[in-house]
């Protein structure tokens, strides 16, 4: 084995790697509909993709080039995966369901878990369960911050159970805008 062949793996370990981890971000571009994000992520994924896969075809002489290929492959996709988890792109709702909505919601208004999360908006429904009354609470949070605000709901109610979605789409309306306009007097000061 050369330092040409070893070279030459750790070039397509490498290429892979950034190739994969593309595609997954590329991946979520498209589920968010993010047109000139999956646009260009999947420009530049292809052209590394064509890069490295011209390579091997050209130099199918070692067997340790397919090892890095799926080797690259393989890190690709654990890597891709932990920085989208990391960027958290998107928005998600947690739902929560508590005997004790009203007084779950209202120290939540009263919560700012840090500077750069704006004051919660509540949405409070009343409910029945299998056990009986039950409140439900939901609660629009950038997704980056929706663990944090769950781990909070659970601290203040440890029997409260709740559930986070992904939200595919939503009205550009704040919460607290849609919220004034569900009063008497926003609708009676509707233009």
């Amino acid at each position: 084995m050369t330092m040409t062949v070893l070279v030459t793996c750790l070039l397509i370990v490498l290429a892979r790697v950034l190739d994969v981890s593309i595609g997954t971000l590329r991946t979520v571009m498209v589920v968010n509909a993010r047109a000139w994000w999956a646009f260009f992520l999947g420009f530049v994924e292809v052209l590394i993709w064509i890069t490295v896969v011209s390579r091997i075809i050209t130099a199918m002489d070692h067997w340790l080039y397919y090892v890095a290929y799926a080797m690259g492959f393989a890190l690709g996709n654990y890597i891709g995966i932990s920085v989208e988890q990391r960027l958290a792109f998107g928005t998600q709702v947690l739902r929560v369901f508590s005997r004790k909505a009203h007084e779950l919601a209202t120290a939540l208004r009263a919560t700012s878990l840090d500077n750069d999360l704006p004051p919660l908006t509540v949405t409070e429904m009343e409910a029945r369960g299998h056990l009986g009354p039950v409140g439900v609470l939901f609660l629009q949070v950038p997704r980056k911050h929706a663990k944090r605000v769950a781990d909070h709901v659970v601290a203040i109610d440890p029997e409260a159970y709740y559930i986070i979605d992904d939200v595919r789409s939503a009205s550009s309306a704040s919460t607290r805008s849609a919220d004034r306009l569900m009063t008497w007097r926003g609708l009676l000061n509707r233009k």
